[in-house]
């Protein structure tokens, strides 16, 4: 994916639906990293299972093995 790609994913960091965020900030975690793990952040309260999707998706990153969007 390109950069003109990530921008326009970007745009569903802000979806009213929380799956959509969520999706879209896993995807877009290396180009945006600080919006991303805000949202994430966010929905890693939840609890549900949505809640939880996150919360690995954040420790994945921080582990360093996180690969949804090589370089």
């Amino acid at each position: 994916m390109d950069d003109a790609g990530r921008e326009a994913l970007a745009v569903l960091l802000q979806h009213e639906h929380k799956r959509v965020r969520s999706m879209a900030a896993c995807f877009l975690l290396r180009y945006k990293t600080h919006e991303c793990l805000a949202v994430l952040r966010e929905i890693a309260e939840d609890p549900s299972i949505l809640g939880f999707e996150a919360q690995q998706c954040i420790k994945r990153w921080e582990e360093g093995t996180w690969q949804l969007d090589p370089e």
